[in-house]
């Protein structure tokens, strides 16, 4: 998806965002895939379907993943950490939403 969507945003944004527009939507749309991946687990656990999950945490996974990557851009040590922060507060996120009555759990389908 992320190799899909990046490939539309530089043949679009290249007509209509400019290069530092363009370098931005990437970041983002980096930010949410990975921020997502590092929620997944989570998310499967409580039994959630992945497209209602994309609606609801977009915003979540944005904000984890983009916490992340500016620890990855530091140093090495912060290298190492950002994946296990990140991990930890997606979790906490999401059990803090859970316990306030803020998270959506949408059941799985049979067929999913």
């Amino acid at each position: 998806m992320e190799v899909l969507c990046g490939t539309l945003i530089i043949l679009l944004g290249s007509i209509f965002l400019g290069g530092f527009g363009e370098s931005l939507v990437i970041v983002l749309m980096q930010s949410f895939f990975m921020g997502f991946a590092i929620m997944d687990n989570y998310l499967k656990i409580k039994g959630m379907t992945l497209k209602r999950s994309l609606y609801n945490y977009a915003g979540l996974a944005m904000d984890i993943d983009g916490t992340a990557n500016l620890m990855l851009a530091l140093s090495l040590r912060d290298s190492m950490a950002a994946p296990i922060l990140g991990s930890v507060t997606a979790a906490l996120a999401l059990h803090q939403m859970d316990q306030h009555h803020e998270l959506v759990v949408v059941q799985l389908d049979e067929d999913s």
